[in-house]
Parts: structure tokens; sequence; C-alpha cells
């Protein structure tokens, strides 16, 4: 055996293994140790600890977030689509809202031009049947007053009275 002298004898060279020099190591490690688990290792585990909760809980949020905004993407293209069929309806009912007003006032316009046009041509025709009318009372005034002077000139009192008899019993006749 080893005599215990021996044991915590110091080396002489730095280079030197000896039990005191081992015993010191071990002693510094298992200070170091107790040291560092009691006042950093604890600190920093936990800090390790709260680190990955805040990151598990920000992935979580993460994923929560890509979640609902691909949800929202999704309604949005949903309401987009709605949107476009509901303009579409609203364009067609445009549509034909605008060709049924057209044919209405088309309608309502060949209406009123046809009534005009009756209007004018029955004005037509009346103011056509005051000038005949016109112009056969000039007519007739024009030929009386031929007739008179005619008949002033060649006629005498007893032409006149033969005359008269006969238009008398002509205008009898035409009333029978």
């Amino acid at each position: 055996m080893i005599p215990l002298a021996a044991l915590f004898k110091l080396p002489e060279k730095v280079t030197d293994v000896s039990f005191v020099m081992i015993a010191l190591s071990w002693l510094v490690f298992g200070l170091a140790f107790f040291l560092i688990s009691r006042w950093v290792w604890k600190p920093i585990v936990n800090a390790l600890a709260k680190r990955e909760y805040d990151v598990r809980e920000k992935l979580l949020k993460a994923h929560e977030a890509e979640e609902a905004l691909a949800k929202a993407e999704a309604d949005k293209a949903k309401l987009l689509q709605d949107a476009h069929a509901q303009a579409q309806r609203v364009t067609q009912q445009g549509v034909e809202l605008g060709r049924k007003t057209q044919a209405e006032i088309e309608k309502q316009a060949r209406a009123d031009a046809d009534a005009l046009l009756q209007s004018a041509q029955d004005q037509v025709a009346r103011e056509r049947q005051q000038l005949q009318a016109q112009m056969r009372d000039q007519a007739v005034n024009l030929a009386t007053d031929m007739a008179q002077k005619l008949l002033a000139s060649q006629f005498t009192a007893d032409d006149a009275n033969t005359f008269t008899n006969l238009m008398i019993d002509k205008i009898k006749t035409a009333k029978a």
C-alpha cells in the first residue's frame, strides 16, 4: 500500500499527478457543480422551459392564425362568388326591365303616333269638307250673281215669273 504521507505530498512539477491534486480537482468540481446547479442551472433550465413554452404557444397561435386566415380566404372567395352571382342577377333583371320598358315606350309611341296621325287625318278631312262647303257656297254665290246679271239683262218680268214658278215646282217634286 501507498503510505498516507505520500498521498498528501504535493507534486514537484505541475504535470505530476498526485492524490491531493485529484482530490482538490474533485472538490473544486463538486463545489462548482453545487453552485452552478443551485444558482445557475435552475434559472437556465427555467428560462429554457419558459422559452420552450413561449415558442409552443406562439406556434399554436400561428397555426390558429393560419387556420383563421384560410377560413377568411374561403369566406372571402364565397362572398366574392355570391356577390358576382348577385351582380349578374341584378344586371340581367336590369336588362330585362330595360327591354320591357323599351317595348312599352315603343308601344306607347306607336299608339301616340297613330292617334296623332288619325287626328291629323280627321282634321284634314274636316278642313277638306269645310273647303268644299266654302267652294260650293262661293260657286253658288258666283253662279247666282252670274245668273242674276244674265237674267237681268235678258229676262223680262214675265220670264222671271215663269222661271220662278218652274223652280218652285221642281222644289216641290224634289221634296215629294
